[in-house]
């Protein structure tokens, strides 16, 4: 839980829209499991206090036990900023089968996702209405399944986008 990892903007969405289907509003109700220590720890789990049925913490998990995770949930969000680089993570999820939203900074997702998928760092807002989207649409990536992703980057590498 590094500070550059933006997991606040994803505490923020999750907390927004909590608050809301709890006032009655409609909307998916959205939960968020976060796996890991780091510094930013302890602010994290402040800003979920009252939400703790909506976010919950967990200790890191062994590399092995990371793709199962992956299969048992739906939407893997990568909130980082342009200190992630690529984050190969995003591949990863997609070959499990996640939807995946990432940001516009990190490296992977500018990428391999379409710009509906797409948020910049720090914007909590569009997160929560993407998080609305996504998880009001079917499991799955659509056309964009992880051989699309790779062609997609076998052709932007190339020069040709």
């Amino acid at each position: 839980m590094l500070d550059w990892k933006r997991v606040d903007t994803i505490v923020q969405a999750v907390r927004e829209q909590t608050k809301r289907t709890r006032a009655g509003e409609a909307g998916p109700k959205i939960t968020l499991d976060i796996y890991g220590t780091g510094p930013m720890e302890e602010k994290l789990k402040a800003l979920a206090r009252g939400y703790e049925d909506a976010i919950k913490f967990y200790p890191p998990v062994p590399i092995a036990e990371v793709r199962k995770l992956m299969r048992e949930h739906d939407v893997y969000v990568l909130a980082s900023n342009g200190y992630e680089g690529w984050g190969a993570v995003v591949s990863e999820a997609l070959e499990e089968g996640m939807r995946v939203i990432g940001t516009y900074e990190a490296g992977s997702s500018a990428t391999i996702l379409q710009d509906s998928q797409l948020f910049h760092t720090g914007d909590a807002k569009r997160l929560r209405e993407l998080l609305n989207a996504t998880t009001a649409a079917p499991r799955g990536i659509g056309e964009w399944s992880a051989k699309k992703a790779a062609e997609r980057i076998v052709c932007f590498a190339g020069g040709v986008r």
